[in-house]
């Protein structure tokens, strides 16, 4: 709008307070005048407030939005954890990161206990040379895949939640 804005301190406007009035009690009235006075007599020293640039404003715009995607995937992978560990835990237990792109292949592939239940090690060693997944130790997948716990839900109730696990793959 084309004013001029001079950023102050509270305390700052607190300590000016006594040079004006005996009692530096806060009054909405007398701090104006106080803020006023300041910037009059103590102008040449402060620095006006100025507009971000351009830049500055797509790099906020840049990152606010990478913060509400990162956000938005963590709670996705939530719930996809959450889902899965009433129905089928054994990816949950498999894979750290459910958002990782070998968790999701895996999930595409295997998206209830009906469709793993050949999963062997033999079948998930060849699953992860297919998608030449190089990450973490394969001895200690294997172990979390056989201790992982068994999903209680029936057919229909696991047909249902695969359809959701799907729609988050």
């Amino acid at each position: 709008a084309g004013f001029v804005v001079v950023p102050l301190r509270p305390e700052a406007v607190h300590a000016s307070r006594p040079r004006h009035r005996a009692a530096s009690s806060k009054d909405d009235a007398h701090d104006a005048f106080v803020i006023a006075d300041m910037v009059r007599l103590d102008g040449a020293r402060l620095r006006p407030l100025q507009p971000a640039s351009d830049a500055v404003r797509a790099v906020r715009a840049l990152s606010h939005m990478r913060t509400a995607l990162v956000e938005q995937r963590v709670a996705t992978s939530n719930q996809l954890r959450a889902l899965l560990e009433g129905f089928w835990p054994m990816p949950a237990a498999l894979f750290r990161g459910l958002d990782s792109k070998i968790a999701l292949a895996f999930l595409e592939r295997y998206p209830d206990p009906r469709s793993g239940e050949g999963l062997d090690e033999h079948v998930l060693s060849r699953f992860l040379k297919e998608r030449r997944y190089t990450g973490g130790n394969r001895a200690e997948l294997f172990s979390r895949m056989a201790s992982a716990p068994v999903g209680t839900t029936g057919a229909r109730e696991s047909a249902a939640k695969a359809r959701i696990v799907r729609l988050h793959v």
